[in-house]
């Protein structure tokens, strides 16, 4: 909900209380999304999309057939707590160096590389790569996140549904859509 609300409320960002940010001790989560709203802003320009389009895209969509939007990923502050707090010292200081390597990198990306990403087995090995380096937030990043979406899609009401997710889960979310798990530990911090 709060990607949602910032995508469709592009002034959130300006009527932020910062002094409530603080004193909720919510000041690295917000470091940490301002990190990565940045390296993906840049993806985007450099491909000409803006950050979130195939998710605005996917709302337009479904309010044009009077659908029914269900907002089904976790929300981003407990994923982020989640994949800060089970991290040392160390592993976060390197998480920090790869996500400021990313911003400030010169390294042009080109359509080609994200069509490579998209090649069967080429995301595999990028996530593997990230898996072999901080396993821990792979983990709280990706895998809890692909069964937190197979549960709330497989609980969507409607005898239709259509489901638009990031093409990163969609092998974890087909494996365990046909699975039972208890959300309730993943919402934990």
């Amino acid at each position: 909900e709060s990607r949602y609300e910032s995508m469709f409320n592009e002034e959130k960002w300006k009527n932020m209380d910062i002094v409530r940010v603080v004193k909720e001790n919510k000041v690295l989560y917000l470091l940490m999304q301002l990190i990565l709203s940045s390296f993906y802003k840049k993806i985007g320009d450099k491909l000409g999309v803006r950050p979130g389009a195939d998710m605005i895209e996917a709302v337009n969509a479904a309010r044009d057939v009077g659908a029914e939007v269900i907002l089904a990923d976790r929300d981003v502050n407990i994923t982020l707590k989640r994949v800060w707090g089970y991290l040392g010292f160390f592993k976060k200081m390197k998480l920090f160096g790869l996500l400021f390597s990313g911003i400030f990198s010169n390294e042009d990306i080109t359509s080609e590389d994200i069509e490579k990403l998209r090649q069967k087995g080429e995301l595999e090995v990028a996530l593997e790569e990230i898996a072999k380096a901080l396993p821990e937030v792979k983990e709280k990043l990706i895998d809890e996140r692909d069964i937190f979406l197979a549960e709330k899609i497989k609980s969507a009401p409607g005898k239709k549904i259509v489901a638009v997710v990031g093409y990163g889960h969609l092998k974890g979310i087909v494996k365990n859509i046909s699975k039972d798990h208890d959300l309730t530990p993943l919402l934990e911090i």
